[in-house]
This record gives C-alpha cells, structure tokens and sequence, in this order.
C-alpha cells in the first residue's frame, strides 16, 4: 500500500508539472565585484569630487581633464592601469611643455602625492595638487618644430620651342645648393626646448644659356638618308649622340658646378656635427640655470609669505588697539599697587619700586599707541 500511495504521488506531480509547466530555471547571477574594483570605484568618485570638470575617455581607465593656464591650454590624461589602486596613475600632459614635475615624456613625476600614491591615498587630492601646481607656476609652452621635407631631384626638362631669331637662355634650378649651418639639425639625445634656427640664406638660383648649336654637324652631314636608319639603329649611333651633347658647354658647367656643390655641402656639414658638443654643453648650462632659477623662485616665495605674514602681525590697524588695551592694563595694576600700600599689606621700599615700573611702562605704552593713533590720522 505504501509504494502505491507513493507511485500514484509521483504521478500526480508528474501531472500537475506538465500541465502548469515546468519551473523556470534561476537566471545567471551577474559575477559580485570584487574588493579591488570598489576600491577604483571610490577613487573616480574621489576624482569627481574634486576635479568637477572631469571627463570620462574610456570608464574606469582613461579620464582627462582641461586646464587654462597662463599661456595656453592644458590637457591632463588620468591613465589607471589594471592594477590600480595598488600600482599608482599615471598623468600625461599635453602639448608639450616644460616644468620641474614635467619629465621628457611629458608624464608627472615630481608630484608628492603621485609619487607616494598608495591604495590608501586619494586621486582626487593628487590630481588636485597637479591642478593647482600648473596653476600657481605655469610651465613653459614648447614651440612646435616643422618637419622640413627634402624635395625630390627631378631632371632639368627644356621645352621645346622653334627657334625665332636664336636661342633664349632657361633657367636650371635643381642643381643641389649648399647647406647652410643654421639647418643642421638638433645632437641626438638632447631634450627640452628646441633652439630656434636662424633662417637659412636664398637659395641662388644659377642660369645657364644655351650656346648656339649648329644646324648639322659634319660628320652626320656627310651620310645619307639610309646611313643615319643603320647609325641610329646601331650602338655607335647613340654613342656618338651622347658624346656629341656631353660636350655642350652647358652641360659641362653643370657637371663642374655640381661637383662643387656636393664638395661645399659636406664641408658645412662636418662644420656642423663639429658644434654638436658646444651644443650639449650649452644645453646643459641651460638646464641647470632653470633649476636655480626655480630655486630662488621658491625662496623668494617663502620670504614674501614672511613678509606678508609679520606685515599683517605687526599691521598698526592691529597694533594700535592692541597698545590701548596694555596701556589700560598698566595703569590698573599700578592703582591696585597703590591700594594695597594704602592698605598696609607692602613697605614703602616695595611699593616705590612696584608702582614706578607699572607707570612707566603705562605711560610708554600709551605713548606708542597716540604716536599711532594720531599719526594714522
């Protein structure tokens, strides 16, 4: 009886099953974010407090923030990287610019908070920091460097023109010119602010006239129609026609003044690699003067805030109430000694001594605060 009641349940559910349907099946749960990721999650919220500017490239990877600044605008490139919070951002500016927290690669390394950049630490504070050092010291905007592109050779090409009372002279304009010393370029491994180049000097530009050329010359004069079909076909033909133009006077004075050409370039060129070290030299004696100059800029700085402060600290706005007050101060406690005299409770010795340094001091401090008082108005 037992296994019947069972087998007529199982039935019974079988039933009931197929006639409302089978369960559906519990959707796939989307994967819990793990502990590293709320912890980026925090930091851009971090960053969007305290940059509200802040635009997002690519989420939870690229951001990038605008900055004017004295001098031009700035663009900050916030790069997290996959293992951010615990590995530090990296911040990129751009256009290029010079500034002590600026390295080559235009990346921030100088900043505090960046280089210290833990999985404690805030990116909207570090990121707020660069903001606010761009600010307050704006870098130095590089000028941008055209690159020059080196026309290709092409060959002299003479129109062809009938003849109307002799030969005009044309113009050869692709015969190579010296280089001058302001072209050469910057010595390899040197950075910064590229050296403005003087400008290079006119090109001159060389004509040379075509000397007159005969009708015939003797020798293809001399034979006949069916010669000149064999002398073209054959090599003898194109070699005496090549000789024949190698020998123009205008060809000659362009193979001779190429040859000078060519010789004046590389002798400017050695010229030129030979400054390269004045050049490095220089440019370090420039790298050191601006690290000095910043450090006087920040020594001045902190003396002018010194200044500013003990201005405000001994401002007579301030001072003279301040003297009224001791003044007032003075006076009381030399009445208090009086009393106490009158009272019987000092010796007179006492009370002269007492009573004679309280009113002196009342009465150079009340001195000091009309001297002030008055003299302001």
């Amino acid at each position: 009886n037992k296994l019947s009641d069972s087998a007529s349940r199982s039935d019974m559910s079988a039933a009931v099953s197929w006639l409302i349907g089978r369960p559906k099946e519990p959707e796939s749960r989307t994967p819990e974010i793990t502990h590293g990721q709320k912890q980026k999650h925090k930091q851009i919220v971090w960053l969007r407090e305290q940059i509200p500017g802040v635009i997002e490239v690519k989420r939870d990877e690229h951001y990038r923030v605008n900055l004017t600044v004295p001098g031009g605008q700035l663009t900050l490139d916030i790069k997290l990287p996959s293992r951010f919070p615990m590995t530090s951002p990296v911040v990129q500016v751009s256009p290029a610019v010079l500034h002590p927290w600026i390295n080559n690669q235009m990346v921030v390394d100088g900043s505090p908070l960046l280089k210290n950049f833990t999985v404690h630490s805030n990116l909207g504070r570090a990121v707020n920091q660069v903001v606010k050092e761009l600010t307050e010291h704006p870098p130095k905007f590089l000028p941008s460097v055209p690159q020059l592109a080196m026309p290709e050779p092409t060959l002299p090409v003479c129109p062809v023109q009938p003849p109307v009372g002799g030969f005009t002279p044309y113009s050869y304009s692709s015969v190579p010119q010296a280089v001058g010393s302001s072209a050469a370029p910057a010595p390899s491994g040197l950075s910064g602010p590229p050296r403005r180049a003087a400008p290079p000097p006119p090109i001159e530009r060389r004509s040379y006239p075509i000397p007159p050329i005969p009708d015939c010359s003797r020798d293809i004069e001399a034979l006949s129609k069916e010669q000149l079909q064999k002398y073209l076909a054959e090599e003898e033909g194109t070699i005496l026609v090549q000789k024949y133009v190698s020998e123009l006077d205008a060809i000659k004075k362009v193979q001779v003044d190429r040859e000078e050409l060519f010789e004046e370039n590389e002798s400017q060129a050695s010229i030129n690699l030979s400054h390269d070290p004045e050049l490095e030299e220089g440019w370090e004696q420039l790298q050191k003067k601006f690290f000095e100059l910043n450090a006087l800029k920040e020594a001045h700085e902190k003396l002018l805030k010194q200044q500013n402060q003990f201005t405000e600290r001994y401002n007579p706005k301030r001072v003279t109430p301040l003297l009224k007050t001791l003044a007032q101060d003075a006076e009381t406690e030399s009445e208090a000694t009086a009393e106490e005299f009158l009272d019987g409770k000092m010796s007179a010795t006492e009370f002269v001594q007492r009573h004679q340094e309280q009113r002196t001091l009342h009465h150079l401090r009340k001195s000091k605060y009309e001297k002030l008082f008055y003299g302001r108005r």
